[in-house]
């Protein structure tokens, strides 16, 4: 009888501590699931807001192209640089700088800025279409002005190049020189500095 009993209690015992067993292992085997599942859970969010940030970015590049112009004007100047040879102090000289649209956008002319106050540019208002043309109105006062002057004027538009630079060239000489300059004798000429020529030979000073 008491072996049985003995029997009966280490049975028992045993089956407790089987249940015991299963009891502590069960929940560290939950808590890994939980771990687990919440691991690929953050991952899956990562992958997906990188994803969204992914088509972020490329719809943003293709916004930026199609904002891109794909059309565009060009200024071409049939020149940049006008002589205007000698001239009295006190004379004024008006001179049309002439361009054309060569794009194929239209042409806005935004600025045009001379260099010194003795000269006042003038551009049109209105945007030139393509292949059309244009002018910049240039007048230049030599009051208080002598010997050689080149000021130059700045003209920004929307084309390209974005800016470009004109300039006026000459002489300004004392009205004296000039009287001088034309009654020497036909065919006689004074550059700006003082020499004298015939028919494009020099003459000896001691002819003048």
């Amino acid at each position: 009888m008491r072996f049985l009993l003995i029997i009966a209690i280490a049975s028992i015992t045993f089956i407790g501590c089987e249940k015991s067993s299963g009891v502590s292992e069960n929940p560290s085997q939950d808590s890994n699931t939980e771990i687990t599942t919440s691991k690929i859970e953050e991952t899956k969010l990562l992958v997906s807001e990188a994803e969204a940030i992914k088509t972020e970015i490329a719809e943003a590049i293709e916004e930026e192209k199609s904002k891109a112009p794909t059309k565009r004007p060009k200024i071409k100047f049939g020149q940049k640089s006008f002589d205007y040879g000698m001239i009295e102090q006190g004379d004024k000289i008006d001179h049309e700088f002439t361009f054309t649209n060569t794009g194929d956008a239209d042409l806005i002319i935004k600025n045009a800025q001379a260099s010194c106050g003795c000269t006042t540019p003038s551009y049109p208002f209105i945007p030139i279409k393509p292949g059309e043309t244009g002018a910049i109105n240039v007048t230049f006062s030599s009051v208080g002005k002598m010997g050689t002057q080149h000021p130059t004027i700045t003209v920004t538009s929307n084309a390209y190049p974005r800016v470009t630079t004109l300039t006026l060239e000459g002489f300004v000489t004392d009205k004296l020189a000039k009287k001088k300059a034309a009654i020497i004798e036909e065919n006689v000429e004074i550059d700006p500095e003082g020499n004298t020529s015939k028919d494009g030979e020099d003459i000896e000073a001691d002819n003048q």
